[in-house]
């Protein structure tokens, strides 16, 4: 995790660092639960033997964390600046830690099933295609629609917006 400012106010960075501290787990929680909802998904269609349900699994031995950092980025962001976590706050206001922010998360990766199944599509493509040119184009796909699953969140106007295919130029 980049700890960094993503809206204006942004300003918790002890948060942000206890974040950052615990990003493996993170992703660990938001890949894997994608995974799971995508070989559920499989096994509904009796597709559970295909060569991408094996890829899948492979992938719960461990992939590249920077093709989801900037969706777990946003995802921590946005739980941040809902939770109330940007100036003016008062610290003892509404006590949040980084369990709340696990707590959110695996809530939120579960959810996805029934409210938004094209994030966990999108992060399946990602996983799928790492580091190539489709990969790319998953990761910023993601990115859009992520932002518009959280939508309210206003953008930092000093942060330079991530796309993963203007790397590559």
């Amino acid at each position: 995790m980049i700890v960094c400012s993503f809206f204006d106010g942004d300003n918790d960075t002890a948060l942000q660092w206890q974040q950052h501290d615990r990003y493996k787990e993170a992703l660990v929680i938001f890949a894997r639960g994608c995974i799971r909802h995508y070989k559920n998904a499989a096994v509904m269609r009796g597709d559970d033997n295909s060569d991408a349900t094996a890829e899948i699994e492979r992938l719960n031995q461990g992939f590249d964390h920077r093709t989801l950092q900037a969706a777990h980025d946003y995802l921590a962001a946005w739980w941040r600046w809902k939770k109330g976590r940007h100036d003016p706050y008062f610290e003892d206001m509404e006590p949040v830690t980084v369990e709340d922010w696990l707590g959110w998360l695996r809530e939120e990766v579960e959810a996805w099933t029934t409210h938004a199944p094209e994030i966990v599509r999108l992060v399946i493509q990602v996983l799928l295609n790492q580091n190539t040119e489709a990969g790319y184009k998953a990761e910023d796909d993601l990115q859009e629609m992520l932002k518009s699953h959280c939508a309210g969140m206003p953008e930092n106007s000093d942060r330079e917006e991530y796309s993963a295919q203007k790397l590559l130029k």
